[in-house]
């Protein structure tokens, strides 16, 4: 089993190794707190890498979490997160009406700006 707990620790691994813009959390664990395995959205800089680069990153710095519960990281570019959320992509949707945000990048700055 895999908690909202769990999800926040792999969270931190994932911005201290590949630096995202966003990740939430969908799925079981982001509705009932606890599931079978961790769903992620990762939205990454357009720039920041190659996209396997990015892979290659997020799935060594999990390597140690994947022997405890099955995690499915779903790594996007924000230029392609915006272009399909805009076209009303459902998959979006559902991750964005039923997730949790685990980390936004300067969040805390647009608060007191």
């Amino acid at each position: 089993m895999v908690t909202i707990e769990d999800a926040k620790e792999v969270s931190n691994v994932i911005i201290d190794s590949i630096d995202p813009i966003s990740i939430l959390v969908f799925g079981s664990v982001a509705k009932k707190g606890i599931g079978e395995d961790l769903d992620l959205l990762i939205i990454v800089d357009d720039i920041a890498e190659k996209t396997r680069d990015i892979h290659l990153k997020t799935h060594k710095c999990l390597k140690n979490y994947y022997k405890k519960f099955d995690i499915d990281p779903f790594i996007i570019q924000i230029s392609i997160f915006n272009k399909y959320y805009s076209k009303g992509s459902p998959f979006l949707n559902l991750i964005l009406k039923e997730g949790r945000t685990l980390y936004m990048k300067g969040a805390i700055d647009n608060i007191f700006r």
